[in-house]
């Protein structure tokens, strides 16, 4: 596969938010659409198409570190004649971090952006210990940690594979947002619980693909903004957490 010489835009992940994403960055760039289903690839690179986009998609499965590998070097030929490259990923953030530290020559004014979840934000403070360990540690040694058991890291420190190279690493953590995944849950078991979120929000509504790809877009586009953690959730967390405080 040969890539043109177009600056390159990796989504990996073709669902609403990776979509969303690839509508709103993908203007003058070449879109490399990963995605472990190929119906989810098809639709999305039909929609990139449609609106003009020029796409190459490719099956990735974010688990195996040699299908994520293979992956980044598919998308790699151009990256030496654009100098940059922009990364988006919405699904397995270890083994992506750790490919295109590894296997691809990113440039300086490149950019990795990992879409993770506010959920993190709600969970009991991590020791110190333990968030070097996530931040720093490299894939082969990132579960040998005893703290790890039952938690889950966040994804705020860049992996120190980009350590100096100028490369920028940063996660965006949406809230609820209006997918077709959400719709199918509120019509089913999860329904009620829900509808009382969306009542008690401060903004009394679901966030949008849309919403979350501008907030991808602030992150990739801003370059003194690394290892950062944005929280796109409408409020929900800060309403949580000092307002609950605040009513004891």
């Amino acid at each position: 596969m040969t890539l043109d010489a177009l600056p390159v835009l990796v989504v990996i992940g073709g669902g609403g938010i990776g979509l969303a994403t690839a509508h709103r960055l993908g203007t003058g760039r070449h879109i490399f659409l990963a995605s472990r289903s190929p119906a989810t690839l098809s639709a999305g690179a039909e929609s990139l198409r449609n609106a003009g986009h020029k796409v190459t998609t490719q099956q990735v499965d974010v688990s195996s570190y040699e299908s994520v590998a293979a992956m980044a070097k598919a998308a790699a030929p151009s990256m030496g004649s654009t100098g940059s490259i922009l990364a988006v990923d919405i699904l397995g953030t270890a083994n992506v971090i750790e490919a295109f530290g590894r296997e691809v020559e990113m440039a300086p004014g490149s950019s990795l952006t990992c879409v993770a979840s506010m959920v993190q934000h709600n969970a009991p403070p991590l020791s110190p210990d333990l968030e070097k360990h996530l931040a720093t540690a490299p894939l082969s040694t990132l579960l040998e940690n005893t703290e790890l058991r039952d938690l889950v890291g966040g994804d705020d420190g860049p992996s120190g594979e980009y350590a100096g190279r100028g490369v920028r690493v940063n996660c965006v953590s949406p809230g609820m947002t209006q997918t077709n995944m959400l719709a199918v849950e509120t019509k089913g078991a999860s329904g009620e619980v829900i509808r009382k979120i969306m009542k008690e929000h401060p903004l009394k509504r679901a966030g949008t693909a849309e919403e979350v790809a501008d907030a991808v877009a602030f992150v990739a586009g801003c370059g003194y903004v690394n290892g950062t953690d944005l929280l796109v959730d409408g409020g929900w967390i800060a309403k949580k957490r000092w307002g609950e405080m605040g009513a004891n």
